[in-house]
């Protein structure tokens, strides 16, 4: 007999280990800090600022341009 041809594009699901609630409560508890870091990076056609937490962690983006 011949091998079924398995499907272009067919996937597995995969399940995350975190709840949703526990996810949420991660996202939110990482908008409180109390010492972070703003980088900017400025060029001729557009400017980005980061602020990161003490670790290095991406709070909050923005970019003008």
């Amino acid at each position: 007999m011949a091998k079924a041809i398995p499907k272009i594009g067919s996937r597995k699901k995969v399940r995350i280990g975190l709840r949703r609630n526990a996810r949420f409560s991660l996202r939110k508890s990482a908008r409180r800090i109390t010492k972070g870091v703003i980088h900017v990076q400025a060029s001729f056609n557009n400017t980005i600022i980061t602020v990161t937490d003490p670790q290095g962690r991406v709070v909050f983006w923005s970019s003008t341009g």
